[in-house]
């Protein structure tokens, strides 16, 4: 996948989570939870130019495995990153309700798509 595709996809991707916060708050109260929306962003961003370059880095390797690696890789750290990131906001702002979770989770399960589409394009890309 060609890298401007890539921030393409990942400006768009970053709209749609704005979208979905916004529209979600008018379903539960969230907007209180801008700025973990925000830092959310940030930490899935970081993750996918990362996943992003180890991809393009596996698709150009020789070993077949390396990609296999790379996604495994992604799904326990992102899992583990995850977690200590929703724990370590909780701690710091303690939080008056559980609807901080929904920001969360709107913003991992895009994100999840996102690099669910350009990892199966990398993937492809590798045959």
């Amino acid at each position: 996948m060609e890298r401007s595709h890539f921030i393409k996809l990942l400006l768009l991707t970053i709209v749609i989570t704005v979208a979905l916060f916004f529209l979600a708050n008018l379903v539960i109260p969230i907007f209180d939870y801008l700025d973990f929306l925000g830092m959310a962003i940030v930490f899935f961003v970081i993750i996918s130019v990362i996943i992003y370059w180890l991809g393009e880095r596996a698709v150009t390797n020789n070993k077949g495995n390396f990609f296999i690696y790379v996604i495994m890789i992604n799904v326990f750290v992102k899992l583990i990153a995850s977690f200590v990131f929703v724990m370590v906001y909780a701690k710091i702002k303690n939080p008056t309700d559980k609807f901080f979770i929904v920001t969360f989770l709107l913003t991992y399960l895009t994100f999840t798509v996102f690099e669910t589409y350009f990892l199966n394009v990398q993937a492809r890309s590798s045959k």
